[in-house]
């Protein structure tokens, strides 16, 4: 994939480079913030001042690469001509061409110097995986957290994609540790869906001028990737969790169904001894609601001169009552309906 790129704003050192003619006299040059540097894309010379975001010897080890940030942004700082040794926060001044390597805006560095100040280490920029987000500090050192959704292997590199914890659909960023990278990172720990926290340095890759740009955090340390061992045991606990409670509520519905079949039987057998006993009894017994006749007994059939009880059972009671005692039938009928 190439050589690979990636803050807290800080204030623009005011500075000052020179460059001296042949004659011995001082010219004056202007340092441009990086914003303005980054403008003046093409062979213009320009000169610009920050702090180190990563020190020398990190980014890769076969050339001089560093980044360094101002108030207006990032931008890497490449050569391989210049020796400079770079400190993280260190505030430096670099002299060169803007160019773009392999989808990447880069200082093509003809001269790097260090102010003598205190370094200052700029903090991580926390940003959410959202491509339009991460293209606005190309350069700067920012911080994600997101999900494994791939990884593998690419020219001897590693990466990492990840994935936005906010949201299945949201973006995805690249994490690109290349084969001669200056510290030793390992990306294999990294199963699928595990959680990662990653710091580093926002680069574009683009390899051919028709293909997508691929937005990529360059790492500088081992210590600027934590994979989420105790966010993967928590997933873990969490599944297991659900499973505890699915065979619970599944134990719940089972035994509520045995003990339903259990009270529906018992309920049975009540009803079949209920039907018995009546069945022995001499005298006539009819039940009835809202006068129509739901059971009877062998003996109340007789006494009405039906062949059995089945004949009784669907009709109006009414029907069987004199003539006299309807008003007084209908009367408390219509009292116990009124009283459920």
């Amino acid at each position: 994939m190439g050589r690979s790129y990636g803050c807290r704003h800080v204030a623009v050192v005011a500075l000052l480079a020179f460059a001296t003619t042949s004659e011995g006299q001082a010219v004056q040059e202007r340092t441009r913030d990086i914003a303005q540097a980054i403008a003046v894309h093409g062979d213009s010379v320009v000169t610009i001042a920050g702090r180190a975001t990563v020190a020398s010897g990190k980014l890769q080890t076969g050339a001089f690469d560093i980044a360094i940030q101002d108030g207006t942004g990032g931008l890497r700082v490449y050569s391989r001509t210049q020796q400079a040794t770079i400190r993280e926060g260190d505030s430096v001044v670099a002299t060169g061409t803007i160019k773009t390597y392999r989808g990447n805006i880069e200082l093509v560095a003809s001269q790097v110097r260090v102010v003598a100040v205190s370094p200052r280490s700029i903090n991580a920029l926390d940003l959410a995986i959202d491509t339009a987000a991460i293209a606005r500090h190309l350069g700067e050192l920012v911080r994600v957290h997101g999900h494994v959704a791939g990884a593998g292997r690419s020219e001897g590199g590693q990466w990492l994609r990840l994935r936005d914890t906010s949201s299945p659909m949201g973006g995805t960023v690249t994490v690109w540790v290349p084969a001669n990278h200056g510290s030793v990172i390992d990306l294999t720990h990294a199963s699928a869906a595990d959680s990662v926290v990653v710091s580093g340095i926002v680069t574009a890759y683009q390899d051919n001028a028709d293909d997508a740009v691929v937005w990529q955090l360059v790492p500088r340390q081992a210590s600027d990737i934590e994979i989420g061992t105790v966010a993967a045991g928590f997933r873990d606990w969490i599944l297991w969790g659900l499973l505890a409670i699915a065979l619970v509520v599944g134990s719940i519905l089972i035994i509520g169904r045995i003990h339903t079949r259990r009270h529906l039987h018992a309920l049975k057998e009540t009803e079949t001894r209920y039907r018995q006993l009546l069945a022995l009894l001499p005298d006539g017994v009819i039940v009835h609601a809202r006068g129509t006749i739901l059971f009877t007994n062998p003996a109340a059939a007789e006494l009405l001169g039906l062949p059995s009880e089945n004949a009784l059972i669907g009709r109006p009671l009414a029907e069987f009552i004199h003539p006299e005692f309807l008003d007084a039938f209908a009367d408390r009928s219509g009292q116990q309906d009124a009283s459920g």
